[in-house]
């Protein structure tokens, strides 16, 4: 699927099975739809979700678990809807343009040894 935001905006929430990710885009498109997220408490996802903030974090590769979180968020779609408000939030407060280049020229600044 070339789009998946229309896919994404129909959905109730979304859960990434992934092991690994190497940022987790998925994440940021889920949250521009205010959808929560259930994913394995794995590298990248685990640094970008609050767990059962804006979203729900599952013992890596638990099956079981992620099964009784997806139930469990299903049946209680006034927490997923409030998951993904805050994961909105989360977007549009920290993932921002100018934090993000303001940080990647910190970087550069301190390989290139400049200080502040």
């Amino acid at each position: 699927m070339r789009n998946p935001h229309p896919l994404v905006e129909q959905s109730q929430f979304t859960v990434v099975t992934s092991t690994w990710e190497g940022f987790g885009l998925i994440l940021l498109e889920s949250w521009l739809h205010k959808k929560a997220i259930v994913t394995f408490d794995a590298p990248a996802m685990n640094e970008v979700v609050d767990d059962n903030e804006n979203g729900l974090l599952v013992p890596f590769k638990n099956t079981d678990v992620l099964a009784e979180k997806i139930s469990w968020l299903y049946q209680h779609p006034e927490k997923a809807a409030e998951m993904g408000i805050k994961g909105f939030e989360k977007l549009h407060s920290f993932y921002t343009l100018k934090r993000m280049t303001d940080e990647t020229e910190e970087v550069y600044r301190l390989v290139m040894g400049e200080k502040n």
